[in-house]
């Protein structure tokens, strides 16, 4: 098994967990679009998937995400502090970003990283991003799963019972406590864990990768 596939499956019910909790956050104008156009995605990320090797293109999509994560946090450490964004990005930015989100969800696993790229960029006030974020994936996932299964390139993860109790309990655990944590993390040293969870879910899908290879 792929391990994105497991991690598409877990990662939908972390998403709708944390959305149930944080619906109320959740900046409709930027979410809707960005789903939407990120299914749309899913479509030449499945293509993709089916016809290309899938560690070759896990390496490259790591490493490229790398690359694009530190020329981010040089720009962003160069702007003058300002207010957190209030006015809507612009619709291309906002497509842009959800098409490749679905894109390399599909092929690696790590749709997060291109949002957390669009929430530094667009400065992203921290609640609204993690709100907002957990519909997109939710949607994401969905659209991923659906679209492998119809290629029939879907592979779900055959745990033993004990497996998905262990699984279930650290999910359900986590969307308690991170909650938790995003209460009592500025803006700064939130933007600063996106980006650290970000750089490692790149980094992860270089070596699942590489290890494929």
């Amino acid at each position: 098994m792929r391990i994105p596939d497991a991690v598409i499956i877990f990662g939908a019910g972390t998403s709708l967990l944390l959305l149930v909790q944080q619906w109320r956050a959740v900046e409709w104008r930027i979410a809707v679009p960005l789903a939407a156009s990120g299914a749309v995605g899913v479509i030449p990320g499945v293509a993709v998937h089916a016809l290309l090797p899938a560690a070759p293109l896990q390496v490259a999509i790591g490493g490229t995400t790398l690359a694009l994560l530190l020329a981010v946090v040089v720009l962003d450490a160069s702007r003058r502090p300002v207010h957190e964004a209030k006015a809507t990005p612009p619709l291309t930015a906002v497509a842009s970003t959800g098409v490749a989100a679905g894109a390399v969800n599909v092929v690696a696993g790590v749709g997060g990283v291109p949002l957390s790229v669009f929430a530094v960029l667009a400065r992203w006030p921290a609640a609204a991003f993690a709100a907002s974020a957990q519909f997109v994936f939710t949607i994401l996932c969905g659209a991923t799963i659906v679209g492998l299964g119809v290629v029939g390139s879907f592979d779900p993860p055959r745990f033993t019972a004990g497996g998905w109790i262990g699984a279930t309990a650290v999910i359900i655990a986590g969307t308690a406590i991170g909650p938790w944590l995003a209460r009592r993390t500025s803006q700064k040293s939130a933007r600063r864990v996106m980006l650290v969870a970000a750089g490692a879910g790149a980094v992860a899908s270089v070596v699942a990768g590489a290890a494929d290879l």
